[in-house]
C-alpha cells in the first residue's frame, strides 16, 4: 500500500480483514511506537533486532491470545485502578500530554479532530482528579516517585 505507514496499513487491516492477527515488526522501538501500535488495535509489538526465538514467541503469544506489551513510560506511571479506569485513547494522550505535546498537536498526530482530544483530556483530568495539564505532569511525577 504506497504511501501509507505501517499504522495506516494496521488501521486499514483491522477494518477489512475479520479476524486478522498484526504484529509490528519495527527497528522503531519506543514507547510513541509502541502507543501508536496498541492505538491501532495491533495484536504485537518487536523489534527488528530480536533474535529469532524472541520474535517466535511473540508471534505464537499473539496467535494463543496470551501476548503481553511491552511496559511503556506511561505503564508505569499509573497506579493500577487508574490504569483500569483508562480507556487505550485515554492512555494514548497522556503519553503524549507528557511528552509535551500540545492538543492540536496530539490530534494531528494520531489523526482524531481537537474535539476528540479534548474530550479524551477532560475525561483523563476527572478520572485522575486533577484540574489542568500541569497537575497531569504533576500526578504522573508523584506517581513515579
Amino acid at each position: 500500500m504506497r504511501g501509507l505507514s505501517g499504522f495506516d496499513v494496521c488501521t486499514h487491516m483491522k477494518h477489512s480483514v475479520a479476524l486478522c492477527k498484526i504484529v509490528f515488526l519495527t527497528d522503531l522501538y519506543s514507547d510513541e511506537a509502541i502507543i501508536w501500535s496498541r492505538h491501532v488495535l495491533a495484536d504485537g509489538f518487536i523489534c527488528k533486532r530480536a533474535d529469532i526465538q524472541e520474535i517466535v514467541r511473540v508471534i505464537r503469544a499473539v496467535h494463543t491470545r496470551t501476548y503481553v506489551w511491552p511496559r511503556t513510560s506511561l505503564d508505569t506511571q499509573l497506579t493500577d485502578d487508574v490504569r483500569r479506569a483508562l480507556t487505550p485513547s485515554e492512555k494514548c494522550v497522556f503519553e503524549y500530554i507528557l511528552a509535551g505535546y500540545t492538543i492540536p498537536e496530539i490530534a494531528r498526530k494520531l489523526n482524531r479532530s481537537i474535539r476528540t482530544i479534548a474530550n479524551q483530556r477532560r475525561a483523563l483530568l476527572f478520572k485522575l482528579g486533577v484540574h489542568h495539564s500541569i497537575a497531569l505532569s504533576k500526578y504522573a511525577f508523584i506517581v513515579a516517585a
